[in-house]
């Protein structure tokens, strides 16, 4: 109820620059908290969803009787239930500076006027209790969307794709839309534009402003778009969507099969989590090795890659080189074969880099 105590749950604001979000004073690379909620515990869902039903109980019978005990059984209720939404991303940083929540049943019994307004129907604290009231019943459905969308569109439009630059993450979106808003098939149009289709665009109420802010990294000053939402869903896609235009993409690791953020338009596909079964070798180090033993191309970039591995790997076995320098050499080796593959460098640039290692 913004209105009443200016909480996060209502509204909370984030400066945007081209790579970055900025929260709390606190920087993410955009795509960051979209590819959390992919990733999270989907079990703090249920719990909210159960402490949402809990609350409005206790909070019903509060408005009307309004004594004591009503009072603390709604406070009880409603503590739990922020304690568990604190733990979603962007709350969980937002609780960190302002959880003004905690004052909000002591205040309404201080002001019963203000009660007695916001429970008559038509008024304006009326649709602002409606509201605050909708948008609790909406949090985990609206996120659980989010995430059944999103990863059905990433599987299924984004994981195959020829590039990882924007403009294809763009073509791949539209193509998604066009299929789900129209629902025909469109694999075969590869060649037709669709960057300028009449899509259906996700819209969501927000408040859009300019503002001088001082970089936390950097200290620099710079004019940030700052953007106030007033739901989690709508932040998050937000994110996701500025974060495509910049060339980020969340993407299920080939090795253990998680989310992890794939930035500036490279064809990563692992992780830099430990690899599963492993103690400290990452998946992309584990990834680099697994490659090789699948033997799954026969072109340029992985004949050249194949070359690097093996003479790697005779370097290794003659103890040349420590098994440190094996890894971080062939992982190197798979960094460039991913930008060759994602076209972030040319055949003879990539063929030079890998001379050198």
């Amino acid at each position: 109820m913004f209105l009443m105590n200016h909480d996060f749950f209502d509204r909370f604001d984030v400066s945007f620059t081209k790579k970055e979000s900025i929260l709390s004073g606190k920087i993410y690379p955009l795509g960051y908290f979209a590819n959390y909620v992919l990733e999270m515990d989907k079990s703090i869902l249920r719990e909210i969803s159960r402490q949402v039903d809990t609350f409005k109980y206790e909070f019903n019978i509060f408005l009307s009787v309004r004594d004591v005990t009503s009072a603390a059984l709604a406070n009880e209720a409603l503590l739990s239930l922020w304690s568990l939404i604190a733990k979603l991303p962007v709350y969980r940083l937002v609780c960190e500076r302002d959880n003004k929540v905690n004052y909000l049943i002591s205040y309404m019994r201080e002001h019963p006027d203000e009660v007695d307004d916001m429970t008559t129907t038509g008024t304006a604290r009326n649709q602002m209790l409606n509201l605050w009231l909708y948008n609790l019943d909406n949090l985990v459905p609206s996120i659980k969307n989010f995430i059944q969308k999103t990863d059905f569109m990433l599987e299924n439009y984004f994981e195959n794709l020829p590039s990882r630059k924007p403009e294809s993450y763009v073509r791949a979106y539209a193509k998604y839309k066009r299929d789900i808003v129209n629902g025909y098939d469109i694999a075969d149009q590869e060649d037709e534009d669709t960057t300028e289709l009449d899509l259906h665009q996700l819209t969501f109420p927000f408040s859009l402003s300019f503002a001088p802010k001082q970089h936390p990294k950097t200290k620099e000053v710079f004019l940030a778009e700052v953007i106030t939402f007033g739901t989690l869903e709508s932040f998050l896609y937000t994110d996701l969507m500025k974060a495509m235009a910049a060339g980020n993409v969340p993407r299920r690791c080939h090795n253990c099969g998680k989310y992890f953020l794939a930035v500036g338009g490279y064809d990563t596909v692992y992780c830099e989590r430990v690899a599963p079964d492993e103690k400290t070798k990452t998946c992309r180090k584990v990834g680099a090795h697994k490659k090789e033993k699948e033997k799954n191309g026969s072109s340029m970039i992985q004949k050249e890659y194949a070359k690097v591995y093996n003479r790697l790997k005779t370097r290794k076995n003659r103890g040349t080189i420590s098994i440190d320098e094996w890894n971080e050499k062939v992982s190197l080796a798979q960094k460039l074969k991913d930008k060759a593959n994602g076209g972030e460098i040319s055949d003879v640039k990539y063929k030079a880099l890998l001379d050198r290692i």
